[in-house]
């Protein structure tokens, strides 16, 4: 219940083992959500490799189920969390060091609650390029910045699955 963490072998019913994305974590953000008084839009930020896995959701391509999300080929929204598909999610290890085991850490947030944040202020930097024309200036700026989040619970990463070899080159 206090937890901010799907982890990757979640899954409601039957044998735990690992997954990627299922509607099994979708809905259980929804719950978490709701436990947590996170009304509002929640945006959650995936992979290619988890739209693949939406995508095989044999729920999700019938019509009987009440979806008909895959008519497009593409599920922008579902249960109320908007998805941001970009490689950029962060990997992490969920094993040990001598054996590490790493998932795709897919963050869910409250749109309301991230603000962007400023650590230090910015700082200009100007000067002639060495051995340059003299008409010729480099200029460079200097800042900490990133998001915020107001409130700690209002953030949920959810682990996903995912061929990852981090040895490849």
């Amino acid at each position: 219940d206090r937890s901010n963490v799907i982890p990757v072998n979640f899954k409601s019913t039957g044998t735990l083992g690992d997954c990627g994305l299922t509607l099994d974590k979708l809905m259980t953000i929804g719950e978490m959500a709701m436990s947590r008084h996170m009304e509002g839009e929640l945006v959650m930020a995936i992979t290619p490799k988890q739209v693949a896995d939406l995508r095989r959701e044999e729920k999700l391509q019938k019509q009987d189920f009440g979806f008909q999300s895959l008519r497009t080929g593409w599920v922008q929204e579902l249960f109320g969390i908007k998805f941001v598909v970009t490689p950029a999610v962060p990997i992490v290890n969920v094993g040990t060091t001598a054996a590490p085991k790493w998932v795709r850490a897919c963050p869910v947030w409250r749109k309301s609650d991230l603000w962007f944040g400023t650590w230090s202020d910015s700082k200009f930097h100007m000067r002639p390029p060495v051995g340059k024309m003299i008409d010729q200036m480099l200029v460079g700026i200097t800042m900490g910045m990133g998001a915020a989040r107001t409130r700690e619970e209002s953030c949920i990463t959810v682990h996903c699955a995912e061929d990852l070899d981090l040895n490849k080159s």
